[in-house]
């Protein structure tokens, strides 16, 4: 960044005082808050220009969105979340608009490669068959006899053939990359080139309107170039344009034909808050009016965790003793069914003297003692069984039919969700972390997405949470520990 020595300049809006910028770019009013432009920045522009025979321009977009919107986009953000904070029309937010640069690389590349391409022929084959004749052969006798000798013959048929050719080519393609120009705000920044195409943009600087900054470029074309590999990234860009262009790839080597770099200037804004002593902020694309940012504030007082863990510690001892008289009752059922199949054996064993007797031929007594005994043990096996079906379904109809548990998960789900994220968010109050490291954002905005679909979604996430507020635990079972800050060395704190 060019340093300039501060000055005083006056306004142009409302005629008060002016600080001039630290790049000697702009000023803002001390008191309205409005910027000016002093002067066209091309001449800082050309310490940028170190790549050799590029060429290089600049252009910008120009915002949709109106700063004086982004509070309502705020708003309505929190107020769309069930849990959200409350008093939102309190919070005392500031809006900064800043044009973030990027560079757009356009890259004209020329590819050589080396490989092969196969010709596919029809060639004439030969091979042995084996064939059968007739022929006449004369005994010792002097009779003669016909008989079949085997011979062999050279048949010739048709093959297909694969020969492989050596071949050279050049292939020519564009490219473009879009990558930051500062290093600070580098996540800003792509955030902003996700969905920008510089047909939306307009050549040279941006004028600097009220309430809005112009971000100064940090990044060299070869710095650019270098620090986000664009070489390599050709590279393999190329590797995949010439397998197009022969079947059997060998080599490619691209070199650079002609590059075109821009600096863009894309503009966004930071929405900023406090709610209490923690601090807010969402990073808004004014071509878009998309956001990305820190977790909304939470209303803490909108889930009574007390109740809700009365409730559940009622829902779930109650489910457990219903599982207990089912444990009961399935061990009742087991017993009968073991004296069923006791008894079943007994009649088994009188009816096994019958069945030998009858296998061994005894005579007519033997087969009628047989028949009469396989009789009794069906009558008793159908008897017993039909004894014991009806001795299980009078047990299982003395069972609760109540399912506590799920009633308490289907009718307070949402609102352990909602003490999840609760917690969540206090976890990252509490650990200090800053704006862009909230090491649960993900899991708040997880489980805020999970709540807003059918019951069955977020089911087992309540379930969850539900057992360990039941029990009494913890409601995150494992928490993301951030890494200590390291203390800034000072009068009373000494190297190690």
């Amino acid at each position: 960044m060019i340093k300039a020595t501060p000055m005083q300049l006056e306004c142009a809006n409302c005629g008060g005082q002016t600080e001039l910028s630290p790049d000697g770019v702009s000023a803002r009013c001390l008191f309205c808050r409005s910027v000016q432009l002093i002067q066209q920045p091309t001449a800082q522009f050309d310490r940028l220009k170190d790549y050799p025979d590029a060429s290089f321009s600049t252009a910008h977009a120009a915002p949709k969105v109106e700063l004086s919107q982004l509070k309502g986009k705020v708003v309505d953000l929190i107020k769309s979340d069930p849990i959200g904070f409350r008093n939102v029309e309190s919070l005392d937010m500031s809006i900064e608009g800043v044009f973030m640069p990027v560079w757009i690389i356009e890259v004209a590349a020329r590819s050589t490669w080396r490989g092969k391409y196969s010709e596919t022929r029809t060639v004439t084959r030969y091979r042995e068959v084996t064939k059968y004749r007739t022929v006449t052969k004369t005994r010792y006798d002097g009779e003669s006899y016909e008989d079949k000798e085997e011979y062999t013959v050279q048949e010739p048929y048709e093959d297909k053939e694969i020969i492989w050719h050596p071949t050279t080519g050049i292939h020519e393609f564009d490219s473009s990359f879009k990558f930051p120009a500062v290093a600070d705000r580098e996540k800003e920044v792509r955030f902003l080139t996700d969905e920008m195409s510089l047909k939306e943009c307009a050549a040279g600087i941006p004028i600097i309107a009220k309430e809005h900054s112009l971000l100064t470029p940090a990044l060299s074309q070869r710095g650019v170039w270098d620090r986000f590999k664009c070489q390599e990234l050709l590279a393999a860009q190329g590797n995949t344009e010439c397998r197009s262009c022969v079947e059997q790839l060998e080599h490619a080597s691209t070199r650079v034909e002609r590059v075109q770099f821009t600096l863009g200037f894309l503009p966004g804004a930071t929405v900023s808050y406090k709610n209490g002593a923690r601090s807010y902020a969402h990073f808004f694309d004014l071509l878009t009016g998309r956001h990305f940012g820190d977790a909304i504030p939470l209303d803490y007082g909108s889930v009574d965790k007390g109740s809700l863990a009365a409730e559940a510690k009622a829902a779930f001892e109650l489910q457990e003793q219903i599982k207990r008289k089912h444990e009961a009752a399935e061990a009742e059922i087991d017993v009968v069914k073991g004296k069923t199949n006791r008894s079943l054996l007994k009649w088994a064993c009188l009816f096994v003297i019958p069945l030998l007797s009858a296998m061994a031929g005894f005579g007519g007594f033997a087969t009628f003692t047989f028949w009469a005994s396989l009789i009794c043990f069906g009558y008793q096996f159908f008897t017993m069984k039909s004894k014991t079906e009806a001795t299980e379904a009078e047990i299982r109809s003395r069972l609760p039919k109540e399912t506590p548990w799920k009633d308490f998960l289907v009718k307070r789900g949402k609102d352990l969700i909602h003490l999840a994220r609760i917690s969540y968010d206090q976890l990252d109050w509490v650990s200090n972390t800053p704006p862009d490291a909230q090491p649960h954002y993900n899991e708040i905005t997880r489980l805020g997405r999970l709540v807003r679909g059918d019951v069955n979604a977020f089911l087992k996430d309540a379930e969850q949470i539900g057992i360990r507020l039941a029990k009494g635990e913890a409601i995150i079972s494992n928490p993301v520990v951030p890494p200590p800050v390291p203390p800034v060395l000072g009068e009373n704190v000494k190297p190690k």
